[in-house]
């Protein structure tokens, strides 16, 4: 087995043609999402293929907002960036690849989560939330379709295109994000703290998760308006009282009044019980069993099991993709001409 795939260890920068592209296994908002196999090592990963005809400035700005966070980030509840490869029609974006699915697909096939199945996955995103703000990145977009589930059910936060740089003085002013997830303060067109924006979306995810339903559904645009800025939305009598004080605490009109990250961590609902998470280990057999009937069959013999070396080389910028020529130091604060964008080459034609 190799003990590392570098950039020097391999004789080369990583090429496309260094992986086997299977099937498609979603769409985003830059091109198809496609699962391939690392020939040398067998692993997974997820890659992104974005066309560069195809983008509009504002989607390069997205796609580039979005290397720049997962570059900065590692977390074991954030998708990891394995490595960007610049061709000269094509970005892929590799990355972990999550055979469990998005939390929206969960909701939509198993209905709601009981609050015990439910707790887990939100000290895992709570987590998830910490490490981005103390590294000075908001999120922007939290919403079910942004959370994926490993094969044993733990939660990894992704879709960061509309993330930025932000701490407790900085105030945005850009309008995002997802409507029915998205803070009242985005929809007045004011300044706003980025942390607030994501507590009160997480507020809506959580909601989202024990009910099966979002809090709030305007049959149109106004009308989901209207109902964010009053605040109101209806409480299922099947909730527990600490689950209600603690969704009260995020889906505060005020931004002022809504909990800290460290707050809702305390909180007596997010501590109960210390046993393992319970959706982890009920759904466990579901999660193996989807794998088994996939499109792409069960793990091949011969192939490796545990993670691979090289996805251990150094997980936050992978040395084998040359990540660190890619210059964030501009991002959030002022556009970059689009040839400037990228500068990490390996790619070939």
């Amino acid at each position: 087995m190799m003990q590392g795939l570098t950039a020097k260890s391999a004789g080369k920068e990583a090429h496309i043609d260094d992986f086997e592209i299977l099937h498609t296994i979603g769409e985003g908002t830059f091109g198809k999402v496609k699962l391939a196999r690392h020939i040398l090592t067998g692993t997974q990963v997820a890659v992104k293929v974005i066309k560069k005809r195809r983008q509009s400035f504002s989607s390069v700005q997205a796609l580039f907002r979005e290397v720049c966070s997962l570059k900065a980030l590692n977390h074991p509840n954030i998708v990891k960036l394995l490595g960007v490869i610049d061709t000269e029609e094509t970005f892929f974006v590799v990355m972990e690849y999550l055979s469990g699915g998005d939390m929206y697909r969960y909701l939509k096939i198993h209905g709601r989560m009981t609050e015990a199945e439910a707790r887990g996955p939100f000290q895992q995103l709570v987590s998830a939330l910490q490490h981005c703000h103390r590294r000075g990145i908001v999120h922007r977009d939290l919403k079910p379709l942004s959370l994926l589930f490993d094969s044993n059910m733990n939660i990894k936060l992704t879709d960061f295109g509309l993330s930025n740089k932000c701490d407790d003085i900085i105030q945005l002013d850009t309008i995002c994000g997802t409507h029915p997830y998205a803070a009242p303060e985005l929809f007045l067109g004011q300044s706003y703290s980025g942390p607030a924006v994501d507590v009160w979306s997480l507020g809506v995810v959580l909601y989202t998760m024990v009910t099966g339903s979002q809090p709030f559904v305007g049959k149109d645009f106004q009308e989901l308006r209207k109902q964010i800025l009053q605040g109101q939305y209806p409480i299922p009598p099947y909730l527990s009282l600490k689950i209600r004080d603690l969704l009260q605490k995020m889906i505060a009109l005020n931004p002022s009044d809504r909990g800290t990250l460290p707050d809702l961590m305390r909180h007596p609902w997010v501590n109960m019980g210390e046993e393992e998470c319970v959706l982890c280990t009920a759904f466990r057999s579901i999660v193996s069993k989807t794998l088994a009937s996939s499109e792409d069959g069960p793990e091949q013999p011969g192939r490796p099991k545990a993670r691979p070396p090289w996805l251990q080389v150094c997980p936050s910028t992978p040395t084998w993709v040359k990540l660190e020529r890619l210059d964030c130091h501009s991002w959030g604060t002022s556009p970059l001409p689009y040839s400037s964008v990228f500068r990490v080459g390996g790619g070939g034609g």
